[in-house]
């Protein structure tokens, strides 16, 4: 007949030896991702954009991925001319959203870039105001896909 528990069992001893080396690995891998973040954004500082621009993606030195496509969304007064690694965009490759002032573009199979090639990339706009006194302006930057 079972009556209780039975005889207690005695827990392990702590090794200290491996409590260190356990954090250890914890501190050198949490080194080795703040090194993996500045090593993709190496500036760590942030472009200034001039008016009426609000902002551009991808960022001016930004490391992405060939998936990307070009976002530029300023003042919804404006229209834009985009040129890329020299080249003129089409107006009718533009997606543009006139509530927001949001441009888009992304390459394609017919279209002035067919695919992103790894390596830098440099992107040109100009813009100038839609109605009323004319504002024109330009904003160019690179950045890499990886």
């Amino acid at each position: 007949m079972w009556d209780g528990p039975g005889p207690a069992v005695p827990s392990p001893p702590v090794d200290r030896t491996t409590f260190r080396l356990v954090m250890i690995g914890l501190a050198l891998l949490l080194g080795a991702v703040a090194a993996l973040g500045f090593a993709l954004n190496p500036s760590g500082e942030r472009v200034e954009l001039p008016p009426p621009l609000i902002s551009v993606e991808p960022a001016p030195e930004e490391a992405v991925l060939p998936q990307i496509g070009l976002v530029v969304e300023l003042d919804n007064r404006y229209r834009i001319e985009l040129t890329v690694d020299g080249r003129p965009v089409p107006d009718g490759e533009l997606r543009f959203d006139d509530a927001s002032g949001v441009y888009a573009w992304e390459p394609g199979p017919g279209r002035t870039l067919e695919a992103w090639a790894p390596g830098e990339h440099r992107v040109a706009i100009t813009w100038d105001r839609i109605v009323g006194l004319p504002d024109p302006g330009t904003f160019a930057w690179t950045f890499r896909v990886q």
